[in-house]
């Protein structure tokens, strides 16, 4: 995250997969927590990367490139 950040451009595909990885840590803490095997309290604490990834992602789709 701070290579993209002082690089001032943002890099479309690190971002797009930075989102992907933190819904997809986000999945496997919910699918662990369903199962019985995490505390409520985990599912909570990857709330931030749910919305995180969220964000990321709909930035990701929101600058395509109209062409």
């Amino acid at each position: 995250y701070l290579g993209a950040a002082v690089a001032r451009r943002p890099e479309r595909m690190f971002i797009a997969l930075a989102g992907f990885g933190k819904l997809s840590f986000v999945a496997l803490v919910v699918s662990l927590w369903v199962a019985g095997r995490l505390p409520a309290r985990a599912a909570m604490a990857a709330s931030p990367d749910l919305i995180f990834g969220m964000l990321f992602l709909g930035w990701t789709f929101a600058s395509r490139d109209p062409g």
